[in-house]
């Protein structure tokens, strides 16, 4: 059924066969209807036969001719017809089209000018707005016509309010009456009026002066540290800096800094009130912080937040935010008596916490003075997991009395899991308060852990980091646009690599060696061993 004065359909039926009696259906439907009803009816397949029946002259078919159709008699099997018919319509008025079978689709290809007495244009939702001025409009009314505007204000709740009238006054009308604060979203309605004669007032445009919201911003490039990396005991210094890109002031906000642990808990450096931040200006801070016992070691990171308990309204929330990692490492050298130890893995050596060989090659070197009695074995004790590891069961000693240094190997098998190796000295007047320990864990599958890139956002380079558990046969990193399309492999040879953390660098340039755009790309890091396949898939963004 179409509305008469728009031609739009209010209401769809349909009539299928086999769902008898689709024809009967069909021919109760249009009875039922009132004088003056416009419908549009088509057909498809073979509804002619196995709704409207295979000859002319069917009840259906005669209840069609009250719609005014010419052709109804005449469709056959999968021939095509169509109308715009009216209820009471004498046949042959109406809109109709009929044809043949294979002489292509029956069309009504027609159009209704509406001419109505009134009607109201509601114009697009306006937010971000910290104090309402002004509309402004240009509009020409003929005689008997007339435009009246109205503000619709919407609360923070989204409930909807229809405000007074505005007035006008060459063509400006104030909206300072409004508050921004009852009311942060606003719409404007306009209502048109014709003339007898069916003229229509004309509306060239409508515009709302209003002052935007202040937009508080820091990234990548505001933000910076003097060092990636460091040992506890050393100091680090953050360098951040925010900005108001916004077109208004933005008062009274917090700059907060946490110190994220290693332990993933976390601690507040720093909490500092900003009065007032003007438009398109900035503010600096610094912040030394010296690494601790306390606060241990491991991946660290500085979180920045701006306006954390959400006093300013902003165009966005999520620029508010910034972290950047960087990494303290323990000291793994502990003085016993006249002498330091030193303990690596495979060569390597850890900060604690890390992954390890599940047969790792430990080597301890104990470099000495010349006042240190290298013949007592029991000087410096050894101990993995709280048992202790005697010299017999060590797997090579080798003294270098030139340079001063005991090395001792020992190669374990470990399970999965934690483990630890503490190794405690005697003072020189024997008691054994000399002690250090170190944590590191065991994983014999084959796994990706931790998978960052730094920095992310990325402008012209970043590093990818992870943890493995083991040394692969094979690993890739394979870049893809966010629609699937490999634009990098990167292939890393088993020797470039380590249990533990791996760190790869990119420089941001595809296969053919150009320097890809801003936008959003997907990585895979994939792991090939034994057979075996794993894989992460993360996010990178790009931004220059």
């Amino acid at each position: 059924i179409l509305d008469t004065l728009t031609l739009r359909p209010t209401s769809f039926k349909f009539f299928y066969y086999p769902n008898p009696p689709s024809g009967d259906s069909l021919r109760v439907y249009i009875e039922s209807l009132h004088l003056g009803t416009v419908i549009a009816l088509t057909i498809c397949d073979d509804g002619a036969q196995s709704v409207l029946g295979y000859s002319g002259g069917t009840p259906v078919r005669n209840a069609i001719k009250t719609l005014g159709s010419y052709y109804i008699d005449s469709v056959r099997y999968r021939e095509s017809w169509c109308i715009i018919g009216k209820k009471g319509a004498p046949i042959g008025s109406v809109p109709e089209a009929y044809t043949k079978l294979f002489a292509g689709p029956a069309i009504i290809d027609t159009s209704k000018l509406v001419i109505a007495d009134s009607g109201y244009v509601v114009f697009p939702v306006i937010d971000n707005s910290t104090e309402w001025l002004s509309v402004t409009k240009n509009d020409s009314l003929l005689p008997g016509t007339g435009i009246n505007y109205y503000p619709l204000g919407i609360k923070h709740d989204n409930q909807t309010d229809t405000l007074s009238a505005l007035t006008f006054s060459n063509n400006v009308a104030p909206l300072t009456g409004i508050s921004a604060v009852d009311y942060p979203k606003l719409r404007l309605i306009a209502k048109f009026r014709a003339n007898e004669l069916k003229q229509s007032p004309n509306l060239t445009s409508l515009g709302v002066n209003f002052n935007s919201l202040p937009e508080l911003a820091l990234n990548y490039q505001t933000v910076g540290t003097d060092k990636d990396s460091l040992v506890q005991g050393d100091s680090i210094y953050l360098n951040y800096s925010f900005y108001n890109v916004g077109y208004v002031p933005a008062d009274s906000f917090n700059a907060l800094v946490y110190l994220k642990k290693g332990d993933n808990s976390i601690r507040k450096l720093s909490d500092t009130t900003i009065i007032s931040l003007a438009e398109n200006q900035k503010i600096s801070k610094s912040i030394n912080y010296k690494t601790n016992s306390e606060d241990g070691f491991g991946d660290m990171s500085f979180r920045i937040y701006l306006d954390s308990l959400n006093t300013l309204r902003e165009f966005h929330k999520d620029n508010n935010y910034f972290e950047i990692p960087f990494r303290v490492l323990k000291d793994t050298t502990t003085p016993v008596n006249a002498a330091t130890v030193n303990i690596t893995f495979d060569d390597l050596e850890i900060s604690g916490g890390e992954l390890v060989s599940p047969k790792p090659r430990i080597r301890f070197i104990l470099n000495y003075s010349g006042t240190f009695p290298i013949e007592d074995t029991s000087a410096v004790n050894y101990y993995l997991d709280n048992q202790r590891i005697y010299h017999t069961m060590m797997d090579s000693i080798n003294l270098d009395t030139i340079g001063k240094k005991l090395y001792m190997t020992y190669k374990p098998v470990l399970s999965d899991g934690d483990h630890s190796i503490r190794v405690t000295g005697k003072d020189i007047i024997g008691n054994n308060n000399n002690e250090f320990e170190i944590y590191f864990s065991v994983i014999s599958e084959l796994k990706i852990l931790q998978t960052y890139n730094y920095p992310n956002p990325m402008k012209d380079n970043t590093v990818f980091t992870m943890n493995l558990s083991q040394i692969p046969e094979e690993l890739s990193i394979k870049i893809y646009t966010i629609a699937g399309r490999l634009i990098k492999d990167m292939k890393i040879p088993p020797s470039d690599l380590r249990i533990g953390f791996n760190s790869i660098p990119w420089d941001g340039r595809d296969e053919d060696g150009d320097i890809i755009a801003n936008g959003v790309y997907l990585y895979k890091v994939i792991l090939k061993k034994d057979g075996k396949s794993v894989s992460i898939t993360e996010k990178i963004a790009v931004v220059k």
